[in-house]
């Protein structure tokens, strides 16, 4: 096991939850999303309709009456809040973080030294590269990032270790949270540091039920600037890739991870990708 990396400074909780139930979802996502002062769109996947607007989402399904919401980034703790105590929630997604400020990690060496033991990928960008620990396709799924260089603050400073939870383990977890409320921090530093550690990733030495907490601003996306980023590197790449004979429809579905059951399908949208799995998964945690 890697020694562990030193920290004063760390921010640990929830990046993104997703849950579904009742009509009391619906009002709990109505709240928030029609609360804040961006600008409220509709939204529309497969068998949802609702709304979209401050980092939360919320939809129904006319034909099953059945009710979803979805919190990301900041507005994913309060909306746990709310919904944690609803008996019909349902949780299909939970994503726990850690950000820390700790010395320079050199995610390409990682991936060099991991590649062959572990099931990892890794993402080069000027704005700092992602290192992915796991399949997409599993229950839990890591991510390790540059958040300084994401944010265009203090790059190769602040560190997200992100771990997300789907399907029944997503559940199980969000119970985990709610039975034991006081020591939520605590958990989410134990999960996430554990499930890196398991794969032999360094994680910051981080002092339980200390107070210190690292800030640091989120970077709002520009649609314009996404839609210009896909129309000159995206579709040209798709090209290429067309070109030296890849199925481009089946890439794009193994990347937007699209696995279907008999019922319905929650289409997630983090950042700048859509990835797709059952609400009932049934997989032990």
């Amino acid at each position: 096991m890697r020694s562990r990396l030193q920290t004063s400074e760390y921010d640990a909780g929830l990046d993104w939850v997703t849950a579904t139930g009742d009509v009391r979802l619906e009002r709990i996502g109505h709240k928030w999303v029609f609360g804040g002062l961006g600008r409220v769109r509709p939204w529309k996947f497969l068998n949802y309709t609702g709304r979209i607007g401050n980092n939360v989402a919320v939809g129904v399904n006319l034909k099953q009456l059945r009710f979803i919401v979805m919190a990301w980034g900041n507005m994913a703790k309060p909306v746990y809040e709310d919904i944690a105590h609803i008996p019909s929630a349902r949780c299909t997604r939970l994503d726990m973080q850690i950000t820390a400020a700790i010395p320079r990690i050199d995610i390409q060496g990682l991936y060099n030294d991991l590649k062959d033991i572990h099931n990892v990928s890794i993402i080069l960008s000027r704005r700092g590269s992602t290192l992915y620990v796991g399949s997409r396709n599993s229950e839990r799924f890591g991510r390790l990032y540059d958040k300084g260089a994401e944010a265009f603050q203090r790059p190769g400073e602040l560190y997200r270790y992100e771990l997300e939870y789907k399907r029944a383990t997503a559940h199980k977890a969000f119970m985990l949270l709610r039975d034991n409320y006081q020591d939520r921090q605590n958990i989410i530093i134990s999960n996430v540091c554990e499930f890196f550690e398991n794969h032999g990733i360094p994680v910051p030495e981080i002092k339980h039920n200390s107070n210190s907490i690292i800030h640091y601003a989120t970077v709002e996306r520009d649609d314009i600037r996404t839609i210009n980023w896909i129309r000159l590197q995206v579709i040209p790449a798709l090209r290429r890739l067309q070109e030296n004979g890849h199925n481009i429809r089946e890439l794009l579905l193994d990347i937007f991870d699209g696995i279907g059951d008999e019922n319905q399908i929650t289409i997630e949208m983090e950042k700048l990708q859509l990835p797709l799995w059952p609400l009932d998964g049934r997989q032990s945690m």
